[in-house]
């Protein structure tokens, strides 16, 4: 799950470079481009994915655990290619991103209170 994690990282990163580029540069011509949902929706994928690193690989690539949350890996694949096949005016990010956001801080939250504890005695027993 590690690696399915990376990846993801790298296709979110990707996409959003991509969708980037084909924006406006002004700010006003952009709010009202067919692409600024995708780009807004992205933007709140990398957002969260930041945060799952911050919380869990930051453990992970100590080689204290392993990323857990297969679940939020599949929801985010799961928006992202909802993203992808859809043109932008049908997109409604709040929507879209609701059950990614409830699933990932569920995700962290677990990790902090369960897990991280757990992780912590065995760091500090040696």
């Amino acid at each position: 799950m590690n690696r399915g994690f990376r990846q993801l990282e790298r296709i979110v990163s990707a996409r959003q470079a991509a969708i980037r580029t084909k924006l406006p540069r002004r700010e006003s011509e952009r709010r009202t481009h067919p692409l600024s949902r995708h780009c807004e929706v992205l933007s709140a994928i990398e957002t969260r994915l930041s945060l799952l690193k911050m919380s869990i690989m930051r453990y992970a690539d100590e080689g204290h655990c392993c990323f857990f949350a297969g679940k939020v890996l599949d929801e985010i694949g799961s928006v992202c290619r909802s993203v992808q096949s859809t043109n932008g005016l049908s997109i409604r990010p709040y929507k879209l991103l609701h059950e990614m956001r409830d699933i990932s801080s569920m995700a962290v939250e677990h990790f902090e209170d369960v897990l991280l504890p757990m992780i912590r005695r065995r760091i500090s027993s040696g």
